[in-house]
């Protein structure tokens, strides 16, 4: 497959636009299409799901870099209006996300701190949206960026 990248660590070949070869116009995998979930790879088969263990809780969830997850969990209007400057209380879904994501690092940081974490990020959102126009996009990119880079999640937690 010429989207493969058969080194000694295979890895898939992104497109210019830094999005994944199999992914379809409509959010869909092609590779699922086809094959079905046991054709995944273990990156695939677990992105954008993530797992974080909080006491003798074990917590899963599914991320918002992946576009479709972002659009199934939120609906597009609520989002439109984060690009509106509308209440951050229309916004408290996202709020929410961003809290329990983070929820294994209250022992360490507090409370405060993570109330803080989740601020900066609605703020990050909120500018992005408002300057690009597309809170959907916003969201997705702040998952990127920030939600899944442990050291990005950590810089913001302690600034």
């Amino acid at each position: 497959m010429i989207n493969i990248d058969w080194g000694e660590e295979p890895f898939f070949k992104l497109t210019p636009d830094e999005r994944c070869p199999f992914l379809k116009d409509s959010g869909l995998c092609k590779i699922i299409e086809e094959l079905g979930e046991e054709g995944l790879c273990d990156i695939c088969r677990l992105h954008p799901r993530f797992f974080e263990s909080v006491n003798d809780h074990n917590l899963a969830g599914v991320g918002l870099s992946c576009e479709k997850a972002a659009e199934l969990l939120f609906e597009k209007e609520k989002l439109d209006e984060l690009a509106t400057g509308e209440s951050l209380m229309r916004f408290r879904v996202i709020y929410q996300y961003i809290i329990f994501r983070q929820l294994e690092l209250v022992r360490e940081y507090g409370v405060p701190k993570i109330i803080e974490y989740a601020v900066r990020s609605i703020i990050f959102i909120m500018l992005y949206a408002g300057i690009f126009g597309d809170a959907l996009e916003a969201v997705r990119r702040w998952s990127e960026q920030i939600e899944y880079n442990e050291d990005n999640v950590v810089k913001v937690v302690e600034a």
